[in-house]
C-alpha cells in the first residue's frame, strides 16, 4: 500500500492506473465466482469510492468518463425496442408515472427522517425519482439466465428509458419545487442541513507546506473549521492527525473543486510554492 500511495503522490496517471487494475480485478474475480464481471467491475468502483484517493481519481479519469458513457447508452439504444414501445405506450407510461410518483414519495420520506428541509427532500426525491442505469446491467443478466421473459425484459428496458428521457425535465422542475416549498414554509429553508461536503463558514487552504501548516496552526487556534486539499498522502495523514478534514486531490483540476462545494467556503488560502501552479 505504501508504494501505491507514492506512485500516486508523484505520478498523476497512476490513480488512473489504479482505478483500471481494481476495476478489471474486480470483474475477473467476479467470472472467476461465476458472477457476472459488469458486477465486479461495479463493485471496484465502490471500492475505489471509499478510498481516499476518489476525488483525485474521478477527475483523473473524467476524459474517459465521457467515452465510455457515450458507448454505454449506444448499447443502450440498441437493447430498445421501438416496436414494443408503441405496442404498449399506455402500460409503459403508466409504469412510468408510477414509479417516478413512487421513488419520489420514498425518498422525499426518508430524508425528512434525516431532518432536511421539505423543499430540498421533495428536490431530492424529484431528482433522484429515475431508475438507475445498473438496471439495465441487471435486467440483461436476468434475461440471460432466463429469470425472466423477452416480454418483461422490453417492458423493464422501455420503463427505463423513458424514466432517464424525462429526468432533465425533472431536474429543472425539481429547482423551482424547492424554491417555491422553501417560500411557503420558510421556517424549514436550513433546518438540519449538515452535509459532508459543505463548506460554508469553512476556510479551505491549498498544500500543507510549511506555509500551509503555519496558517492552520494560527487558523486552528482562532477555532476555525478548515478544509486542506493537498496531493501528498503523507502530509495529508499529517493534517489529518492534527483534526484538519483532508482532501487528497489536485486543487488544479476543476472536478475536485466543484465536488466539494469551494465556491460557499469563507476563504480559500493558496500556500503551493509554485508560482505557476498558483497562478492556475
Amino acid at each position: 500500500m505504501a508504494v501505491s500511495r507514492q506512485g500516486i503522490d508523484c505520478e498523476p496517471g497512476y490513480a488512473v492506473l489504479l482505478s483500471t487494475v481494481t476495476a478489471l480485478g474486480c470483474a475477473w474475480g467476479s467470472y472467476s465466482l461465476g458472477l457476472s464481471p459488469i458486477l465486479g467491475a461495479f463493485v471496484g468502483g465502490v471500492i475505489l469510492a471509499e478510498s481516499p484517493f476518489a476525488n483525485r481519481i474521478r477527475a483523473d479519469i473524467a476524459p474517459l468518463k465521457t467515452l465510455f458513457l457515450t458507448l454505454f447508452f449506444t448499447s443502450i439504444g440498441m437493447l430498445t425496442n421501438p416496436l414494443f414501445v408503441i405496442a404498449n405506450w399506455q402500460v409503459v407510461l403508466a409504469l412510468t408515472a408510477a414509479i417516478l410518483l413512487g421513488k419520489t414519495l420514498v425518498i422525499t420520506g426518508v430524508t425528512r427522517l434525516f431532518r432536511m428541509p421539505l423543499g430540498h427532500s421533495l428536490a431530492t426525491g424529484i431528482c433522484l425519482a429515475q431508475i438507475g442505469e445498473f438496471s439495465f446491467v441487471l435486467a440483461e443478466i436476468s434475461r440471460s439466465t432466463q429469470l425472466i421473459s423477452t416480454h418483461l425484459f422490453d417492458l423493464m428496458i422501455s420503463v427505463t428509458v423513458a424514466t432517464l428521457f424525462i429526468t432533465h425535465y425533472l431536474v429543472s422542475f425539481a429547482s423551482k419545487v424547492s424554491g417555491y416549498v422553501g417560500r411557503l414554509f420558510p421556517s424549514s429553508a436550513e433546518e438540519g442541513i449538515d452535509p459532508i461536503h459543505k463548506l460554508s463558514g469553512c476556510i479551505v487552504i491549498i498544500g500543507f507546506g510549511p506555509a500551509g501548516k503555519a496558517v492552520a496552526q494560527e487558523l486552528l487556534k482562532d477555532g476555525h473549521s478548515i478544509v486542506l486539499i493537498e496531493m501528498n498522502t503523507n502530509t495529508a495523514d499529517e493534517a489529518a492527525a492534527m483534526g484538519i478534514r483532508t482532501v487528497i486531490g489536485d486543487a488544479r483540476q476543476l472536478t475536485i473543486l466543484k465536488d466539494l462545494g469551494v465556491e460557499s467556503a469563507r476563504a480559500v488560502v493558496i500556500t503551493v510554492p509554485e508560482p505557476i501552479t498558483t497562478q492556475h
